[in-house]
């Protein structure tokens, strides 16, 4: 399975809309998925995801701007967990400070 996703646009970070990205799946085989995203920049406290979504439906494109709350019901049906913000949901936060980028990781997913 390989996942394609070049990188995370304004729309999706703390400058911007802070809205979940888009994430297009090659080579799947599953009955349903779990997507946690890692931001391995941050440090603080036990955790540091950024979005914990499970029970999706198997399907190579997951759609952007899924909206908070525990449970999902569009653009996909899912159940969220709590990020490193204290929301329910996705976050681009915390931003990071000037001169500093973030790196982001999909566990499981690279090769």
């Amino acid at each position: 399975m390989t996942v394609a996703f070049a990188g995370f646009p304004p729309a999706h970070t703390c400058e911007g809309g802070n809205s979940s990205p888009r994430i297009s799946i090659k080579g799947l085989d599953a009955d349903s998925l779990v997507i946690m995203v890692f931001n391995t920049s941050v440090r603080e406290g036990a955790s540091c995801c950024t979005w914990l979504i499970w029970n999706i439906p198997a399907m190579e494109t997951i759609p952007a701007v899924i909206p908070h709350g525990k449970i999902a019901r569009t653009p996909v049906s899912a159940l969220q967990g709590i990020n490193l913000a204290g929301e329910i949901g996705y976050t681009g936060r915390p931003c990071p400070l000037s001169g500093q980028t973030f790196r982001y990781l999909l566990p499981g997913l690279w090769p």
